[in-house]
């Protein structure tokens, strides 16, 4: 059914190439505890689901989503822990949902290659935190823009880079809290 569940962690230590075929997932879904997820060098997913309550994701290495797909966290946390997310392709999400958290911590980056590419809060916890010595950054040589409808957003030392002022751009904070 072109669904890959990964109840565990994920190392990719040779080639890991996600299909083109629009119905390819890739489902993080552990049950309990801290996992790490190392997609490798050069690695570039398409869609990204993480559905799994109570469980923390350390991202170990860089990767990019592609393809008009998104990456949704729906349970679950997702730490950048330092490395890059790219998002490549136009219209691409970052979607977080009800009691899923994403962190864009000290040294991290999020980098917005596209037109109207987003991370939406539509009830989760989104954190764009770093330090005094290391910002979290949002970058982009395009426009991207952050909507929150419902949730929490935390910001503090952080930095968003090119984020645009047109239609569909900027951070729009319509519910929720900050």
């Amino acid at each position: 059914n072109n669904k890959l569940y990964i109840g565990g962690d994920f190392s990719n230590a040779g080639t890991f190439t996600h299909t083109n075929n629009a119905a390819a997932q890739v489902i993080f879904n552990a049950t309990s505890g801290t996992k790490n997820i190392d997609p490798g060098t050069g690695i570039a997913f398409r869609t990204v689901t993480i559905d799994a309550p109570g469980v923390i994701y350390d991202v170990q290495n860089n990767f990019s989503i592609n393809n008009d797909f998104d990456f949704t966290i729906n349970q679950g946390t997702v730490n950048l822990n330092g490395q890059t997310l790219t998002v490549n392709t136009a219209n691409t999400k970052i979607v977080i949902n009800n009691t899923g958290e994403f962190n864009v911590g000290a040294g991290s980056t999020v980098s917005f290659t596209n037109n109207d590419q987003s991370i939406r809060n539509q009830g989760g916890v989104l954190k764009l935190v770093g330090t005094d010595v290391s910002e979290a950054r949002l970058t982009g040589s395009n426009r991207y823009y952050i909507t929150q409808t419902s949730g929490v957003f935390h910001a503090k030392y952080y930095r968003c880079e090119g984020i645009g002022a047109l239609a569909n751009s900027g951070i729009t904070i319509s519910g929720g809290s900050i």
